[in-house]
């Protein structure tokens, strides 16, 4: 269809919606499509002829351009060819927030439509929507587990292995890989959560140990609130309210994470609040804030530092655990806890789609853990005074 469009100077779109029969195209132009079609081999529909069959396929209108939509628009036409070849027409909906209630009303045209055919990822809410139209639906390159209908799945890591493999018989060594893989989703997102959880902690822990009073005894009864709830638990509960994605999981476990290290900074500032140094630095006139970020600070961040590393392990394995639920990390963004779950169908025939995830996760865990012992046993002075 791309070389149809290339001779004629116009775009795929309109050689398809003319190929189609759909509005739109001029009949000059039309005619000018059909008689080029015809000379390069095309199987044309015979629209004189009653179609058995007429399918609507649904399709993001981001893939329909840019390098995602050079994929999709080859599928979308061999999905068409082979429906001309069983003599059945189609048309193609892009929805969106905006435009569903009108595509809406076009899907649901009675009679308009003998079944569904779903190309590519698309938005959860729009996807729920039309998924409730009583018509036979298939899914292409998609999964989705609440509703029950045929998919045609791409394998993308069995094919990357086989490719890879591939490379390698050909004699090729320096084989580099260019895209997004999950671990660097999981340890950016478990980053990002500890950083959050550990600078909001660390700032309401200071603010009630130096300013107390009853600013800090509504703070403190709040974190002991959190406290009493299991994290994961607590999580989960926020998680299921929020909704699926990365981001409502890291405020999900954000919620719940920053009450240990308010705990801990608060601890830590009213061991210093009756230093001496502290009592020159306010008869000097210096502000609450600079005392409490420019002095205080400085001297507390130690212990603090070592309990967000030492917390790294722990926030990604929850992490992992809301995704393998279907609470974190939703397609198509890779992640270890969604690869493991999306790989338990296949555990029996290849148990490595799980296992190479989990051991993943272990050895981050374990890296990080070493890390934070080692800085710990580092700023421990007894430690230093034996070296």
């Amino acid at each position: 269809m791309q070389d149809l469009a290339d001779k004629l100077g116009i775009s795929k779109v309109t050689v398809s919606k003319a190929l189609n029969g759909k509005d739109g195209v001029g009949e000059e132009l039309k005619e000018k499509i059909f008689a080029l079609a015809r000379e390069s081999g095309y199987v044309l529909p015979d629209y004189g002829k009653r179609k058995s069959k007429k399918v609507g396929i649904i399709m993001s209108p981001r893939f329909s351009s840019g390098d995602e939509g050079k994929f999709y628009m080859a599928m979308y036409e061999r999905i068409i060819y082979e429906l001309q070849k069983a003599s059945c027409s189609s048309i193609m909906i892009s929805p969106t927030t905006a435009t569903l209630p009108s595509d809406m009303n076009t899907i649901q045209t009675r009679g308009l439509f003998d079944g569904l055919i779903f190309l590519g990822i698309l938005d959860k809410g729009v996807r729920e929507q039309i998924a409730q139209i009583d018509l036979p639906k298939v899914y292409v390159d998609i999964y989705d587990q609440t509703h029950k209908s045929d998919s045609v799945i791409t394998e993308n890591i069995y094919s990357s292995y086989e490719l890879t493999n591939y490379l390698i018989q050909q004699g090729h060594t320096d084989i580099g890989f260019v895209g997004t893989v999950g671990s660097t989703t999981s340890i950016y997102a478990t980053l990002l959560l500890v950083a959050i959880v550990t600078v909001f902690g660390t700032v309401i822990g200071i603010i009630c140990g130096w300013c107390g009073g009853i600013l800090d005894t509504v703070l403190m009864r709040v974190s002991d609130l959190f406290l009493a709830f299991p994290s994961l638990v607590f999580a989960l509960a926020v998680a299921g309210v929020l909704g699926g994605g990365i981001q409502n999981a890291i405020i999900a476990l954000a919620v719940i994470g920053w009450p240990k290290f308010a705990r801990l900074a608060r601890g830590l500032t009213l061991a210093q609040k009756d230093s001496t140094y502290l009592m020159a630095v306010r008869l000097s006139g210096s502000s609450t804030f600079k005392i409490m970020f420019k002095h205080i600070l400085p001297n507390i961040a130690g212990p603090i530092l070592v309990t967000s590393v030492l917390d790294i392990g722990t926030m990604m394995m929850e992490l992992a655990g809301l995704s393998f639920l279907g609470l974190g990390v939703q397609p198509p963004m890779a992640e270890w806890g969604s690869m493991i779950n999306d790989g338990r169908s296949m555990l029996q025939i290849s148990p490595w789609m799980v296992l190479a995830p989990g051991l993943a996760i272990f050895i981050t865990v374990m890296i990080f853990n070493l890390f934070g012992d080692t800085l710990r046993d580092y700023m421990d002075p007894k430690e230093r005074t034996k070296r």
